[in-house]
């Protein structure tokens, strides 16, 4: 009897691969006539078919039972039968991690391990067609949580969820790949591994996750996974833990949180070129978002180090090009940026930020082709594509970006983000109704700072100007930072019975904090033209003349900075020039009914030149296509 256990375990399946092997041959057999016996080549005739069929039934019966409660083999039998198998278009969301252990230090690196996941995966989109993976600040920006909702906000095919846990030296870390249409768990793994072991704990976890995908990892791909990484655990561990803090850049304590870990892992590796990008990163949110002015050199000090450690990194050259584009110094951008892809031809990010600083340079083909270029890489991605419907709009082809609009709207995107994007091009098509259907569907969704400013925006030239007030105050209630909301705020007021006292105070707090975004980036043309109709409005004419020159000097096809010529000049009293500029703006494409809205250019609206001059530009009608409700 001694004998016969080792008989049978020499003939038991020793992997799920090969009973589904035998499970196929079966399978083959009985739609065919006849069954493979084996490695022999003899077959089994029909006629005994039926007795064999009992006994191979039994087997194979309680060889699934066994594999259906072991979870691998349960994975393997369902993708077998065409169940849970993970879909072509691999459009991947990687959502926040659970945190189960402290919080403080634990859920930032907690958060640190989701940003680098997700990031490294964006690096390996150029090598697997159909992957593309949203950017982690989207995620973030749309607060978007579940499976559901990335599929909602953003057509993911794909989610990844998972759970970290530390204890002590150990990380425990879950990963789940979800099917965001059916919810269903497609895959999971467990990663157990030692603190002291970080950055190998990082690999695992993006080649396990690859697995999952079903793609093959090539050799040029496993080295992305491994780039720019440090011999240092503890580097790496403080590195993360940064990148968590910096998920939340909104909190000046996380802001400096981050800046104390990404120093310390500094110390721990003088030549972590990722961790002096961060920092520079986080350097920058802090003048950005908090006015330490002695961060904006810090940040493109760190930046610039990062670039010099290591030039083969496409994100140092990006966060250094970033920095370099908010501060106006648009060539030096373009080279990191063309640095950027040269090293990484696939980036998503890099193509749309080149595109957005070609248009600040009033390159416009260079613009309009890195907008296509970053739609190519991910052509069912709504936020690329709105990027090119807005260039549209801004360059008065209003044709091209109805066009566009129709491509967007088909894509489906339903999340709060969304709503305001596509409102914000509605109204500059000229279309309220749909602009403001848009936005109050956002507000439902989630109350949220853009759609009450857009609100504000659209009440004002309304003529519904204490609502207009309204909806700026609870934009500002959320987030008071923004010059723009200031100033739409007092002129809100200054139309307002009896509120003038309040416009002209409010005025002056819109005019301190757009020079505090001039000393940031001088040549924004948004800014300066800002800046030069709050002077106006408070009588500074020769401030708001030297202002709005500049502005068209800059970008003299502009539309919208047009208008804003015509408002400093009415302000002043020039209606010659005013008119002339307003011309200019329609011949442009600017919308007639919108100057017509504007409460400051009433006057020069009745005058009977400003008729002749309207009735000489050719009236662009935009194609219905449909309202909003019918689209989505």
């Amino acid at each position: 009897c001694r004998g016969a256990p080792r008989q049978c375990c020499s003939r038991r399946y020793h992997h799920v691969d090969d009973i589904l092997t035998d499970l196929k041959r079966v399978k083959r057999g009985i739609e065919s006539g006849e069954l493979d016996a084996g490695v022999t080549g003899t077959s089994i005739p029909a006629t005994s078919m039926l007795r064999f069929v009992r006994f191979a039934g039994l087997a194979l019966i309680a060889a699934l039972i066994v594999l259906l409660l072991y979870p691998p083999g349960r994975q393997a039998i369902m993708r077998l039968i065409g169940v849970d198998r993970v879909p072509e278009e691999k459009h991947l969301v990687v959502l926040p991690f659970t945190n189960l252990g402290d919080a403080g230090a634990s859920q930032a690196f907690c958060d640190g391990l989701m940003e680098t996941l997700s990031s490294k995966l964006t690096q390996l989109e150029k090598f697997y067609g159909s992957l593309w993976v949203v950017p982690a600040s989207q995620v973030r920006q749309e607060n978007i949580t579940s499976p559901r909702e990335a599929r909602q906000a953003f057509g993911a095919t794909l989610a990844v969820t998972g759970s970290v846990q530390r204890l002590g030296d150990e990380v425990r870390m879950t990963l789940n790949l979800i099917d965001t249409k059916t919810e269903r768990q497609l895959r999971s793994t467990v990663i157990d591994d030692s603190l002291s072991n970080a950055s190998a704990l990082q690999d695992s976890m993006v080649l396990r996750l690859v697995s999952m995908l079903e793609v093959q990892l090539l050799p040029e791909a496993r080295s992305i996974v491994t780039e720019g990484g440090t011999a240092s655990p503890k580097a790496y561990d403080l590195y993360l833990q940064g990148r968590g803090y910096l998920q939340h850049f909104e909190s000046e304590s996380n802001v400096d949180s981050a800046i104390a870990a990404l120093s310390s892992a500094i110390d721990e590796d003088p030549l972590y070129a990722l961790a002096y990008s961060q920092l520079g990163e986080a350097h920058w949110h802090r003048y950005e978002m908090f006015g330490q002015t002695e961060s904006e050199e810090l940040a493109i000090y760190y930046s610039r180090y990062a670039v010099e450690l290591n030039d083969e990194l496409a994100p140092v050259h990006i966060t250094l090009a970033l920095i370099y584009k908010k501060t106006g110094r648009y060539q030096e951008a373009v080279h990191e940026l063309q640095q950027a892809l040269e090293l990484d031809s696939a980036s998503h990010r890099a193509y749309r930020l080149l595109a957005q600083t070609y248009e600040a340079l009033n390159e416009l083909e260079l613009a309009e082709s890195a907008y296509r270029k970053a739609i190519d890489l991910k052509p069912d991605y709504w936020l690329g594509n709105l990027d090119l419907g807005f260039f549209y709009v801004y360059q008065g082809r209003h044709g091209d970006a109805l066009e566009w609009l129709d491509k967007i709207v088909a894509l489906g995107p339903e999340g709060f983000m969304a709503w305001n994007n596509l409102g914000a091009l509605y109204y500059y098509l000229d279309r309220p109704t749909d602009a403001s259907a848009m936005w109050e569907r956002s507000l439902e969704i989630e109350p949220n700072y853009a759609a009450y400013s857009n609100l504000g925006t659209l009440h004002y030239l309304e003529g519904r100007y204490f609502e207009a007030a309204q909806m700026c105050e609870k934009a500002l209630d959320m987030s008071d930072l923004e010059y723009l909301v200031w100033g739409n705020l007092a002129s809100a007021y200054y139309w307002t019975p009896g509120d003038r006292e309040r416009a002209l105070a409010t005025y002056q707090r819109a005019i301190q904090m757009a020079e505090e975004h001039r000393k940031m980036n001088p040549r924004d043309p948004e800014a300066l033209s800002a800046l030069a109709e709050y002077h106006a409005a408070v009588g500074d004419h020769r401030e708001a003349v030297s202002l709005i020159d500049q502005v068209i000097l800059m970008a003299p096809d502009n539309p919208d900075y047009l208008v804003s010529a015509g408002l400093v000049y009415e302000e002043l009293g020039d209606r010659e020039t005013a008119l002339k500029w307003i011309g200019k703006a329609l011949q442009q494409g600017y919308p007639r009914s919108e100057i017509e809205r504007l409460p400051e250019l009433q006057d020069l609206v009745s005058d009977s030149r400003f008729e002749r001059m309207s009735q000489a530009v050719p009236v662009q009608v935009p194609e219905d296509t449909g309202s909003v409700e019918q689209h989505l």
